[in-house]
């Protein structure tokens, strides 16, 4: 070969393959392309599930905190516990006191309680992606 240019290379094997009949492919080789291309189908849709459904989930849990937040606190449920109900007052006081002495753990629980979804929700979208069915079955010892 004589020539070094990659248009002369490609126009030679074309040249080369233009003359040589087509081969058929061996049998069974389009069903097993669609074989594998409904399992590649079916994991991307399991996948694609997977998110959404942790995303309702998460969405649902934020929901549920904001909806029992804004009920306590539109239905200002303190100031009817304290002068509704027998011993209000004093365990508001209670509740009160402990409330400040122990308010970095509150805050601890509430935003461990908020991080869990959200960081599963983070999760769920930023994961590094699966590697390839080849890859694992190399690494894995079975060629």
């Amino acid at each position: 070969m004589e020539s070094s240019k990659p248009g002369d290379l490609d126009s030679t094997i074309e040249t080369a393959l233009s003359t040589e009949p087509l081969r058929r492919p061996p049998a069974g080789f389009f069903g097993r392309i669609k074989r594998r291309l409904a399992v590649i189908a079916l994991i991307q849709q399991e996948r694609r599930s997977f998110r959404y459904s942790m995303t309702a989930g998460g969405t649902a849990f934020l929901g549920v905190l904001t909806v029992l937040f804004l009920s306590v606190y539109i239905g200002s449920l303190p100031s009817r516990l304290a002068w509704y109900v027998p011993g209000g007052m004093g365990f508001l006081d209670y509740v009160k006191t402990q409330f400040l002495l122990s308010t970095r753990m509150v805050f601890a629980l509430i935003g461990l309680a908020a991080a869990v979804p959200l960081g599963a929700m983070l999760f769920t979208f930023v994961r590094p992606p699966a590697k390839p069915a080849e890859t694992r079955r190399t690494e894995s010892g079975r060629s």
